[in-house]
């Protein structure tokens, strides 16, 4: 119980004492600020952290267009229009290079995006989502083959999380790579208004070298047609701060002289 009152007077003194917090901005944002109905492929140019326009790959033709209304979430702030992919073959994508290389070793770098399933037909498709391509063992960020959860697959290890596919999500992912073996953390729904230390992590891996990723693809498969189609907005990649918020150096230091204080204070 004392912890716990120190613990409400420490929030009372930030507030007192005006503690502000910062939250770090993307180095790489796709809002598909793009024309209603458009497709997808040929989009976008060179600039803010991308090397070029998306580019359509795979084996068939996946069906990739443009709709009003982009995805919302509290805490993100959402503009312009979403994509929503449709998989037509057992392996379609489209893809749009990075005008950087992420995930060297000794760095760590946050990815998030919104997305949402649109139809129930996920028994018949192999896996989508975004995926970190270039990398040598590659990461897909969304749901696994034959799933029905949000997660992450990475080579061959996958982890869920207990959210629906479904539901509409924000998806946060921390990669921080090291020499072998990576650490990855996934949130599912986070709030961005609160440090990352109070969001509990969905999910992890911690056995798998991801390996440096310069494009990113929105994979989608099926093995049965009609697949599920899915939507996806707001993709965000940084390797210069979190996407939660981070109290600011000064505020730290004037909160760290609070707390003894409280503490003292408590303990009479």
């Amino acid at each position: 119980m004392m912890n716990a009152k120190i613990l409400i007077s420490a929030v009372a003194v930030s507030t007192c004492l005006g503690i502000s917090y910062q939250a770090q901005s993307a180095a790489v944002l796709e809002s598909f600020d793009y024309t209603d109905t458009a497709t997808l492929d040929g989009q976008g140019a060179a600039g803010s952290g991308w090397a070029g326009a998306w580019s359509q790959g795979g084996g068939a033709t996946t069906t990739a267009t443009i709709a009003s209304l982009g995805l919302t979430h509290p805490n993100v702030s959402s503009a312009g229009n979403k994509a929503v992919i449709t998989p037509t073959g057992s392996s379609t994508f489209l893809t749009r290079s990075l005008s950087d290389t992420y995930g060297a070793d000794g760095t760590t770098t946050y990815i998030s995006f919104l997305g949402e399933r649109l139809n129930d037909a996920n028994t018949t498709t192999r896996f989508f989502g975004l995926k970190l391509a270039g990398s040598s063992n590659g990461l897909l960020i969304g749901q696994k083959s034959f799933g029905s959860k949000w997660g992450i697959v990475a080579g061959s290890t996958s982890v869920d999380s207990t959210v629906d596919t479904l539901d509409a999500a924000l998806i946060v992912v921390r990669l921080d790579a090291v020499a072998g073996a990576d650490t990855l953390t996934l949130w599912v729904n986070p709030d961005l208004s609160l440090t990352e230390a109070s969001n509990t992590p969905a999910a992890q891996i911690t056995t798998v070298d991801i390996g440096t990723f310069n494009s990113v693809r929105l994979d989608a498969s099926e093995t049965a047609i009609p697949g599920a189609d899915y939507e996806i907005d707001e993709i965000s990649i940084s390797n210069e701060g979190s996407p939660f918020v981070v109290p600011e150096p000064a505020s730290l230091m004037l909160l760290g002289l609070a707390m003894p204080l409280l503490a003292c204070r408590r303990g009479r």
